[in-house]
């Protein structure tokens, strides 16, 4: 499997800026901008089981499958995390707790846990897709034309000009 650059460069920056938000920020930014992306996320697959086709909407199909009930009661979570991160901003009153890498780690590891559920079922929704669809996701090979089909016109197309068989040659 081959992958342009392009495709590599933005990998990598969304892998940054995942990083970023993860371990940089505090986490009174950090709970708000997961939230955001977990209510943004279900954008993105009904999108694509709207506007894909082939393997593509089967993937995205298998995804919402999945992940919708996840995706439900984080979507609840992060309402509530919005709705309460004004008051953790103004009041200053985040338990030092929080402050451990493991503790933020797994906070981010559950608001990704339905993403990662999600991608399980799309994979799998793929995988169903290709084993029951297997010559839609073939390209057809193109079949070469007998010598003796050719025979029979009474044409030929010689150096871009349409010319008349000579009387012999059909003989």
């Amino acid at each position: 499997m081959r992958f342009g650059l392009r495709t590599l460069l933005a990998v990598s920056t969304v892998c940054a800026v995942l990083c970023a938000i993860l371990f940089a920020f505090p986490l009174a930014v950090e709970l708000p901008i997961l939230a955001l992306i977990v209510l943004v996320a279900p954008s993105f697959w009904i999108s694509g089981a709207c506007f894909a086709h082939g393997g593509w909407r089967a993937f995205f199909v298998g995804g919402i499958c999945a992940g919708w009930l996840p995706q439900a009661a984080l979507m609840y979570l992060a309402a509530t995390v919005i709705v309460s991160s004004p008051a953790l901003l103004t009041s200053g009153e985040i338990p030092s707790i929080f402050n451990d890498p493991g503790i933020r780690g797994s906070i981010a590891f559950y608001f990704f846990l339905p993403l990662l559920i999600t991608l399980c079922g799309g994979a799998c929704g793929a995988l169903v897709h290709h084993l029951f669809n297997p010559a839609a996701t073939r390209t057809p090979t193109p079949q070469p034309t007998p010598e003796s089909s050719r025979l029979h016109e009474p044409y030929v197309l010689l150096e871009s000009r349409l010319t008349a068989l000579a009387k012999e040659e059909t003989k």
